[in-house]
């Protein structure tokens, strides 16, 4: 953003105090500059390689599930999702709670902004302790769905098949949950990070 910023308002000002209008002549003698040519290739390359380090690491990071401490199935239906904490004999379904579901509805003579949470809250929430490396495991049942954490940084489609990916939460920390392939209603989940204590709650 700031690259495009800097670039962009550079050759804006040059346009307006350069113009012809201002008596500005352009310079006939500068037909090729090996040096300028060197060092506009060079620095995006810079830039780029900068860019690409700490990007490498999140990737390698997302992709390594060793020493996870909790694997959860995510199947994704119509309208909700079920969670399964494997090897833990806990699996419920999580949807839209009652009153984001009344006020949706047309002619339902709610105003939404009056409801806490509008379209991001659930009837069960999916929590996962904190601090803890947890494999998500992505599948759906029927059409196309995106388990989507919009502040994890990651979105994963899984159209029938089985996807992994990885999170952990901090304590206190609710996360909503986005799916952004369905257009009548976007929100539908939530992940919250509690504390350890008591083993997985829910």
């Amino acid at each position: 953003m700031a690259i495009g910023v800097f670039v962009f308002g550079w050759m804006i000002w040059s346009l307006v105090a350069f113009r012809k209008s201002q008596g500005a002549k352009p310079d006939t003698t500068m037909v090729h500059s090996t040096k300028a040519e060197i060092i506009w290739t060079v620095i995006p390359v810079l830039i780029l390689v900068i860019m690409a380090i700490p990007a490498a690491r999140t990737l390698i990071a997302i992709e390594d599930t060793r020493n996870t401490e909790i694997s959860i199935k995510a199947t994704g239906y119509q309208w909700k999702w079920q969670y399964e904490y494997l090897g833990e004999n806990v699996s419920f379904f999580s949807q839209l709670d009652r009153a984001s579901d009344e006020a949706r509805q047309l002619k339902s003579g709610i105003d939404p902004k009056t409801v806490p949470d509008y379209l991001l809250s659930v009837d069960n929430p999916l929590v996962v302790p904190e601090d803890t490396k947890v494999r998500m495991l992505l599948t759906a049942q029927d059409v196309i769905h995106a388990w989507w954490v919009p502040a994890f940084g990651m979105k994963r489609r899984h159209p029938g098949q089985r996807q992994r990916t990885l999170v952990q939460g901090r304590e206190g920390q609710d996360r909503h949950l986005s799916r952004s392939m369905r257009r009548a209603l976007r929100p539908r989940s939530r992940l919250h990070a509690g504390g350890r204590q008591g083993g997985h709650q829910r």
